[in-house]
């Protein structure tokens, strides 16, 4: 299906989300080989990874363990024994299966606020790629991308980096740790949104990673697509390649 321009063109895409279950519901316990280091902003550190219980219990400690663990080997840093943890759950509140998983957090984090706390935000992705639409019509929708996208995803990339660089909670070192079920497709949309703005890593890049770290769900992908053709016209980049997933030859700037 190709789609037109115009602002008509945006009532599908809204109306198709609210239709169309586009995410894999399903979790599993917190698994070290999902916990990965992204980024750090003076004493501030931002992890991805899987749904953080065990055994239905926040597990806290392990988590800590396993994030200190990526820091060292993969960014080379010392992760601070004692720190202010910023979980941001990106599951789904109304799913049988990831609304219990989500209240086992909230639970945590009301009776051990000084630990940290929990910003819940249900990602779904989008059900419509930037190909779905002749080249006028992709403009168009990627440079409203604020005005329809459910995830939202040019905001909550820039709440995450606020995070890092103005920690409002505590005194100590705050350390963000976003996770979906498995810690591969929501997570993944949201690590390459970040990525992509913050760390100028290549979109080829931050989509061969995803795709090894096993993100498969349509809709996260399409919404990574959109973020790239949003982003690629945000900093006035006009190469046809920008966005392209298949050439590995690319660089940002």
């Amino acid at each position: 299906m190709v789609m037109g321009t115009g602002k008509m063109a945006i009532v599908p895409v809204i109306i198709l989300m609210v239709m169309v279950g586009v995410v894999k519901s399903s979790v599993e316990p917190l698994n070290y080989d999902r916990v990965h280091f992204i980024d750090h902003v003076g004493g501030n550190y931002l992890f991805r990874g899987n749904l953080p219980l065990i055994d239905n219990s926040f597990a806290y400690s392990t988590l800590c363990e396993y994030m200190a663990k990526r820091a060292l080997e993969e960014g080379n840093i010392t992760l601070p024994q004692q720190f202010f943890l910023i979980v941001i759950s990106l599951l789904d509140p109304t799913d049988p299966v990831e609304g219990p998983a989500l209240t086992v957090e909230k639970d945590f984090f009301a009776t051990n606020n000084s630990l940290g706390m929990l910003h819940s935000w249900p990602f779904y992705g989008d059900v419509l790629s930037p190909l779905n639409y002749t080249e006028s019509g992709m403009l168009y929708m990627a440079e409203r991308l604020n005005d329809w996208q459910q995830d939202q995803l040019p905001y909550h990339s820039a709440v995450i980096r606020r995070f890092l660089e103005i920690n409002d909670y505590s005194d100590l070192p705050a350390v963000v740790y976003f996770h979906c079920g498995h810690g591969q497709d929501r997570t993944g949309e949201l690590a390459g949104t970040y990525e992509l703005q913050y760390l100028s890593t290549s979109f080829y890049s931050l989509w061969q990673y995803n795709i090894n770290m096993g993100m498969d769900v349509v809709a996260n992908k399409n919404a990574m697509m959109w973020f790239c053709e949003y982003w690629k016209i945000n900093i006035n980049n006009d190469s046809s390649d920008f966005c392209s997933t298949t050439n590995p030859s690319l660089s940002l700037y």
